[in-house]
């Protein structure tokens, strides 16, 4: 099965949302929109009331015949109908019913397809009005849209260039369900190559790096699936390498929660070995101890144990080449620290220290902030370490630590709730007072 094949269905801890969405989804297709009162009012034609009536008051067969006649015609009917229609409810009920059907049978949605030439009737012109509703139905036009453009060939720039707008405010929006619709359908507009430059170069990379902390499996698998489809372009690769998101890809792929999300992050990952900026910092970030857990375990995809060969290959090789004091930087930079073997190296300390130097004692200044901060308690202990093992080696290292607040920084801790935190500050205390200058 090919990753183009692959649909995202929700993991065991994702079950209650999703039947609390499906539920919601029920209410609306039980509450049936009569559409009549709308020819009452012109809004309707008449016509248009009947074919979807007989429509909805088809079997499945039925449907699946009259969505895909030969000349479009009850696609274009429903398409009018939501043009025409500003009663939320009755718009939630079409999208909600239509969205059903190209669930159970994604071929239907190419009846869609055909319309995109419409200036009038195009589906990404009718439901972009459903989308900037931010509602409900925009969620479910959103997805139903998704499934279209996946289905379409050939879609006007124009109208992708509208939907990829969309995506990227909602993207920011703090609605996850919003969200997760918005990657789903920004999948669709990304499957379009044309649209992938105009992405990059409007900072899509940066806003999709972003959605990567999320703890929403749905929404990873969306945002790395609209990044793989990017990964082909070595502009995006180019600029994926100056984001977060070779640091989240490692964070993910090491929590490893769900095969598909594995899948599409693994296959991520092959596809940015080519830049060499994204390979050191994969290895910075750990990501060669990741893999080697990952390669470990039983797949049921055979490209992912694959993929994972690949990378622990082309990671290996550049982890040769990666000075110690480069991956200690970047880890902490990136403020992901553990008990890693370099902290409690004498020889890193003595080989290294006049590197400590760099922009003004950059590393000293960011371990400062970790201690003050006090997020996570190995951390603040691992700062409070090298905070000692800096003033012990540097040849001013108590002269340097004054001045940059170390001692104020490391005494909070001596009361510390966690004992490694209080043991690692008062030896940092200790070396201050032994230290000579």
């Amino acid at each position: 099965q090919t990753l183009l094949q692959m649909s995202y269905r929700p993991a065991a801890s994702e079950v209650t949302s999703v039947a609390a969405a499906q539920l919601k989804q029920e209410e609306i297709l039980q509450k049936r929109v009569d559409l009549s009162r709308y020819v009452e009012s012109s809004t309707l034609d008449r016509e248009w009331v009947s074919t979807w009536k007989e429509f909805e008051n088809s079997n499945y067969e039925r449907r699946a015949d009259l969505l895909g006649s030969a000349d479009g015609s009850e696609g274009r009917v429903i398409l009018a109908m939501l043009k025409r229609l500003h009663d939320t409810a009755a718009t939630s009920y079409i999208v909600v019913f239509l969205n059903r059907e190209v669930n159970n049978d994604a071929g239907l949605a190419a009846t869609f397809t055909r319309h995109f030439a419409s200036s009038e009737l195009s589906p990404a012109v009718v439901l972009h009005k459903i989308l900037r509703e931010k509602s409900y139905a925009s969620e479910q036009a959103a997805h139903l849209l998704a499934t279209i453009l996946l289905a379409a060939k050939e879609v006007p720039s124009d109208q992708l260039s509208l939907i990829e707008k969309w995506c990227l405010e909602a993207l920011k929006e703090s609605n996850l369900e919003l969200k997760i619709a918005a990657a789903h359908l920004l999948q669709g507009v990304l499957s379009k190559p044309v649209m992938r430059l105009s992405f990059v170069q409007g900072g899509g990379v940066d806003i999709l790096a972003e959605c990567l902390s999320t703890s929403s499996h749905a929404l990873l698998y969306h945002c790395g699936f609209c990044l793989w489809t990017l990964s082909f372009s070595k502009v995006a690769v180019d600029a994926m390498a100056t984001t977060v998101v070779p640091q989240r890809m490692v964070s993910i792929l090491k929590a490893g929660v769900k095969e598909k999300i594995v899948r599409i992050f693994s296959s991520l990952a092959v596809n940015l070995l080519s830049s060499k900026e994204v390979v050191r910092a994969m290895v910075d970030f750990g990501g060669g101890k990741v893999v080697e857990n990952l390669r470990r375990k039983n797949w049921r995809d055979d490209d992912i144990s694959a993929d994972l060969e690949r990378i622990d290959t082309v990671m290996d090789a550049n982890l040769t080449n990666m000075t110690t004091f480069e991956a200690y930087r970047k880890e902490i930079l990136s403020r992901e620290i553990e008990w890693t073997p370099v902290h409690r190296s004498d020889h890193f300390w003595s080989d290294n220290i006049q590197r400590f130097e760099e922009k003004d004692f950059q590393i000293v200044k960011v371990l400062v902030n970790i201690v003050d901060e006090d997020k996570n308690e190995t951390e603040v202990a691992v700062a409070c370490h090298d905070l000692g093992e800096f003033i012990k080696h540097y040849h001013k290292g108590k002269t340097v630590s004054a001045k940059l607040g170390v001692k104020a920084a490391v005494m909070k801790c001596m009361t510390h709730r966690d004992e490694n935190v209080r043991k690692e500050a008062l030896m940092c205390v200790q070396k201050m007072l032994v230290a000579s200058r």
